[in-house]
C-alpha cells in the first residue's frame, strides 16, 4: 500500500496550517464535478490548534500519496463524536464556485467556450476576498459560443459552469491538485473534446477485486424537451421557449418515454444544443459500470478520471457475459484506509456534452453488442 500523508492550508493564502493523522480515509475525484474527501482524526494535544487549522470554509484539506499530490478540497463540514474522534468533510474546489454568484453583466460573442469557462472562474476570483488560487490554462476547442449573463440572475459560477459544458460539443473539465513553489494549489483543467489520454487495460477477473454492472432504464428518453425563460423585454404573456429532440430509430423498438430540462438561457440555438445533448445522455437505459482494484494497480498505472479503460471480462458466466470495450472513467475513489481504489465508468465516446450524477451515469453500451463491436473497429 502506498504511504498516504494528510494536511491542511489556508484557503487564500495556501499556507500550511497542520500534518494530519487519518485513522479513516477517502478521496473522490469526479470528471466535471465535484468529488467528496472525509477523514477521521484523533484530536492531538493541543485542541485550540488542531480547530484552528481544520476550520470550515477557512481551511482546506489535502492528500499525497508517496509524497504525489493526489487529491484537494474545501473544509465544509467538521463533527466531533464526543470521544477525541472529529471527522471532517471536503469536496474538491468546485464545490467553492457553487457558493460563488454571477453578479455582473457578461456578454461574449463568438468566443471559445474554454475561455468563457476560464473568464467565469478569473472574475469571481477577482472580487475582493474572492481568491482562492485556482489558477488556469490555455486550452482551446475551436467551438464558438454567443453567451450572455445578467448579474440580476444571481446564478452560481458552477451551474454557469455546468450549463457551458453541458451542451452539444461541450467539454471536460476537472480541479486537479499540483504543488506550486512547494504550496499546494489546484488547477481548472479544461479538455475538449474531452479529457484524458491513453487506455488502460483492466481484467475483470484478475484486476478487480469488485466488479458491479448496475443497469436503470427509468432515467431513459427517445424525445428531450429544452424549456427556457422568457427572454428580458418580451411581452407579456410570452411563452416560455421550447426546443425538442427525438431519436426515431430506438421509436421502432422501444416505447415512448420523455424528459424534460429547464435552463436559465432564451436562445432557442442554445436550448436545441441541450436538448441534443440530453437525448445523447439518456437515449439508452443507463449502465454506469465500477470497478474495484487494488490501489497499486491503479497509482501504478497512473489512471486520471476521463482516461480510457479497456474493461475485459472472458467469464461467459460472469455477468454481462464475454465482453471487451472500451470505457471512460468518470470518477475514482481512493480507500486510503483500505488500500483500494473504485472506478465509475461510462461509454468512452460520451465527453464533456453531459457527465450526468454518479447515480445516473450514461453508458450508450445499453445496446451492448452493436456498441462494443463499434468501439472495437475504432
Amino acid at each position: 500500500m502506498a504511504e498516504w500523508s494528510y494536511f491542511t492550508t489556508d484557503v487564500r493564502t495556501g499556507a500550511v496550517l497542520a500534518d494530519i493523522s487519518a485513522s479513516d480515509a477517502s478521496f473522490e475525484r469526479a470528471l466535471s464535478g465535484s468529488g467528496e474527501g472525509r477523514v477521521t482524526v484523533t484530536v492531538p494535544a493541543g485542541l485550540l490548534d488542531f480547530k484552528a487549522a481544520t476550520e470550515p470554509v477557512r481551511c482546506a484539506l489535502w492528500a499525497a500519496a508517496d509524497g504525489v499530490l493526489m487529491w484537494g478540497g474545501i473544509i465544509w463540514k467538521r463533527e466531533a463524536s464526543g470521544t477525541r474522534a472529529v471527522s471532517i468533510s471536503a469536496s474538491e474546489y468546485g464545490s467553492y464556485f457553487d457558493r460563488r454568484l454571477v453578479t455582473r453583466n457578461a456578454t461574449f460573442t463568438q468566443v471559445d467556450q474554454l475561455d468563457i469557462a476560464r473568464s467565469l472562474v478569473t472574475t469571481a476570483q477577482a472580487v475582493s476576498g474572492g481568491d482562492v488560487r485556482v489558477v488556469v490554462g490555455t486550452e482551446t476547442s475551436g467551438i464558438l459560443r454567443d453567451r450572455t449573463y445578467a448579474g440580476s440572475d444571481l446564478a452560481s459560477v458552477a451551474s454557469r459552469l455546468d450549463e457551458l459544458a453541458n451542451v452539444d460539443k461541450g467539454f471536460d473539465y476537472a480541479w486537479d491538485p499540483e504543488y506550486s513553489n512547494g504550496l499546494p494549489r489546484v488547477r481548472l483543467s479544461l479538455g475538449y473534446p474531452r479529457l484524458g489520454s491513453g487506455e488502460h487495460l483492466i481484467e475483470a477477473e484478475s484486476d478487480a477485486v469488485a466488479f458491479g454492472w448496475p443497469e436503470d432504464g427509468s432515467v431513459m428518453a427517445l424525445t428531450a424537451y429544452a424549456v427556457g425563460q422568457v427572454a428580458d423585454g418580451a411581452a407579456t404573456g410570452t411563452a416560455k421557449p421550447i426546443q425538442s429532440v427525438a431519436n426515431a430509430d430506438l421509436l421502432t423498438q422501444y416505447p415512448l418515454v420523455e424528459r424534460m430540462e429547464s435552463y436559465d438561457v432564451s436562445d432557442p440555438a442554445v436550448l436545441g444544443q441541450h436538448a441534443t445533448a440530453d437525448l445523447a445522455a439518456y437515449s439508452a437505459p443507463v449502465v454506469a459500470p465500477t470497478v474495484t482494484v487494488p490501489e497499486s494497480l491503479a497509482l501504478n498505472i497512473g489512471i486520471r478520471v476521463g482516461d480510457v479503460v479497456r474493461l475485459r471480462n472472458s467469464d461467459p458466466d460472469v455477468w454481462p457475459g464475454t465482453f471487451d470495450g472500451s470505457l471512460r472513467c468518470v470518477g475514482l475513489t481512493y480507500d486510503a484506509s483500505g488500500g483500494t481504489v473504485g472506478l465509475k465508468l461510462a461509454d468512452r465516446v460520451l465527453y464533456g456534452g453531459r457527465i450526468p450524477a454518479e447515480s445516473d451515469l450514461v453508458d450508450y453500451l445499453a445496446t451492448l453488442g452493436r456498441n462494443v463491436r463499434a468501439l472495437q473497429t475504432e
